[in-house]
This record gives structure tokens, sequence and C-alpha cells, in this order.
């Protein structure tokens, strides 16, 4: 009983050695040669026919760390390959982190690795499931993309919300190396299986997919404007405070999604009358919030993000009003960057419409006397438009 108590030896204890060693160089040189010495034991160490597998995870650690620091680590890349398909879980996961540093998608040896992928899209660990989907999305090139799509596709649908919202990360890095769909993406329905993972009862695959309608509406946004109605109650629900309190940052409901829905929002709403009037109430109300939520600078966040959605939409009197007494926290901040943030908001509401530019040219006039030059030239530039 006795020995079970006692605290077992560090495992890596040469990686502690290592990072120890670097963090007490007194210059480039001294690094350089510790580094090379590295890099000769692990030459040695990964091409012995007898490599300790249970030390694999710490090799590819400190692989990683001589990659890192400029130093050739190609010698890694075959054991890597190998340790990639090891059954043990922490090895498996060490030697993917390596090969999504040391290679990308256009490297030949890819095409060693999909035979590991296509066995692990399949495990019963959803860890497994999780690790080589974040692999697909970082080395699986365009030729390569329909050996392993239907596998993501399926996996939208799995029990774990980790590994849908991997999958649905997986499709986007799909559609971004064929964005006109006339390659390995043609004939797959993205913009349904999109809408059915905007539903999905977990938040972080909701945000998950509200990235990838981001990345598709920047370039066309008129097939996703149907979303308006759905992104809107999904903001009403977050603003309301209808999820986990784990998405809470400093007491704001989860502030990174209402970026998120704002932006995507804001694409949405350009140049659309019925889609801005859809949206209006919604962003007027998550502008309000923000606005009386406090002074941390997640706040002044969303009341920037809000400010744009109303700027870039369709003209709304009422949300223009509103904005403008909004973006005057910001002016009269203390803060450079929050200054900085009120005069680019000021400058976007000037451009809809002039008027409300009058309440402010006191406090934009102030900002001339600041000793921050990239602010000063800011609010010239502002004035300018204001003028």
């Amino acid at each position: 009983m006795l020995q079970q108590l006692k605290a077992p030896k560090l495992p890596f204890r040469e990686l502690d050695l290592l990072v120890k060693a670097i963090g007490e160089c007194r210059s480039k040189q001294e690094e350089d040669r510790i580094i090379a010495a590295e890099v000769d034991t692990l030459k040695q160490r990964l091409s012995d026919p007898r490599l300790d597998k249970s030390r694999g995870r710490e090799y590819m650690v400190r692989v990683i760390y001589c990659e890192m620091l400029g130093h050739d680590a190609s010698f890694a890349y075959i054991p890597a390959l190998q340790l990639a398909s090891d059954p043990n879980l922490l090895t498996k996961k060490a030697a993917y982190v390596a090969l999504t540093q040391l290679l990308d998608y256009k490297h030949e040896l890819v095409l060693l690795l999909v035979n590991t992928l296509l066995s692990d899209l399949k495990s019963d660990n959803f860890v497994v499931v999780a690790s080589a989907l974040v692999v697909t999305s970082k080395l699986i090139g365009p030729d390569l993309v329909n050996a392993v799509l239907p596998l993501v596709i399926e996996r939208l649908s799995h029990p774990r919300e980790s590994v849908r919202k991997k999958a649905v990360m997986a499709l986007l890095h799909f559609h971004q190396m064929d964005p006109e769909r006339s390659g390995p993406m043609a004939g797959v329905e993205l913009e349904r299986l999109l809408r059915t993972a905007l539903c999905d009862k977990e938040p972080s695959v909701m945000a998950a997919t509200l990235n990838a309608l981001q990345v598709l509406a920047a370039a066309n946004p008129a097939p996703f404007r149907a979303l308006v109605p759905s992104l809107t109650s999904i903001l009403k629900q977050v603003v309301e405070h209808r999820l986990p309190k784990a998405y809470d940052y400093h007491r704001f409901p989860a502030p990174f999604i209402q970026i998120k829905l704002l932006k995507l929002l804001r694409l949405l709403g350009a140049g659309d009358k019925a889609a801005s009037d859809n949206m209006a109430a919604m962003v007027g109300a998550t502008l309000r919030r923000a606005a009386a939520g406090g002074s941390h600078t997640i706040g002044h966040a969303i009341v920037y993000e809000a400010v744009r959605t109303v700027t870039d939409t369709y003209p709304n009197p009422q949300l223009l009003a509103a904005a403008a007494e909004a973006v005057a926290g910001l002016i009269k901040s203390s803060s450079h960057n929050l200054k900085y943030c009120g005069l680019t908001a000021l400058a976007a509401i000037t451009r809809v419409s002039p008027k409300y530019a009058q309440e402010h040219q006191v406090a934009v006039i102030d900002c001339l006397e600041d000793p921050d030059d990239t602010l000063n030239l800011k609010t010239l530039e502002l004035l300018v438009t204001m003028t």
C-alpha cells in the first residue's frame, strides 16, 4: 500500500531538462548547441529498431521543440507516422500533434497517413475520432478529400458534441480548398449540412457552425438570408442567458458567440431591407444590454460589433441613434484602444448619417490632444468625414 502511495517518477525527465536548459541559455549560439545535441540524440533514438514506444510521446514533444526553434526535424517524419497508428491514445495524440506541426497538406508523406485516419475515424473511442478530425482539418489536401469526406459527414451525427464540432471544422477546411465546389466538394449539400448543425443542442457545435456560415456568407450571402430568423432567435437565447454559465465571461452571456452572430447578421443584412428589419429589434436589444453591462472590455467589444452591424445593414434611424449614444462610452474612455474603436465606430455611423457626429464633436476634438499618434491620425480622418 505504501508503495502505491509513493509519487510516481516524472515520465518526461529528459524533456524537463531540455526545457530548463533552453530557458537558461544566455545566447542564441548556446541554444543552437543544445538543440543540435538534442537532434543527434533523437535521431539515434528514433532510428533504433528497438525503439521504446512507451516514450514515443516524449520524443514527439521534443521533436516539436527542435522544429519550433528552427532546426530541421525531417528525420522524425516517418517515426511520427508510425507512432500515429500506436494503440496507446497519448502516444497517438502526440504523434498527431507533431505531424500537424511538421507537415502541411501538400507534403507527399501525408498520403501514408490516410489509412490511419480512416481507421481512427471509424473508432469507437470518441477521443480518437476527434483527434483524427483535427488532423483531417490540417493535413488532408484536395486530392485526398474524397477518401475521408463520407466519414466526416457521418460524424456530424456522432453522439459526442466534441466530434460533431470538429466534423464541422473539417467540412469548412474542405470548402476552403474547393470554394466553387467544382472539385472534391462537387455535389455536397454543404448549406443543408450546416443548417442542421446550426440547430445542434450543444452550443459548442452551434458556435463552430457560425464560423463556417460566416466564411460562406462572406462570399455569397444570398443562400443564407433565410437563416436570419433562426440567427436572431439564437441571439435572443444567448442574450437572455439561456446558455450554460460555462459560456459566460465576466458575467456577459457567451460574448464570443454574440460577436459571431452579430458579424454573420451584418453580412446577411447588408443591402437587404427585409433581412435588416427582421434582425433590427434583437440587434438593438443586444447593443443596449452590452452598453449597460459594465465597463469590461468584452462588453465594449459587443457594443462595437453591434454598432458595426447597425451601420453595415439597411439604415434604421432608431438603431443609428442608439448606436451613436453607445459610442460615447468608447470615445470618452481612458483607454487608447477603446478610443480608437469608438472613433472607428463613429466614422461608420457618420458615413450613414452625418447628423449623429455633431453631438460628439467636443469629445472627438479632445482626442487630438492625446499623445498617441495613431489616435490623432484616426481623429483627423474622422473630422474630415464629419465636415
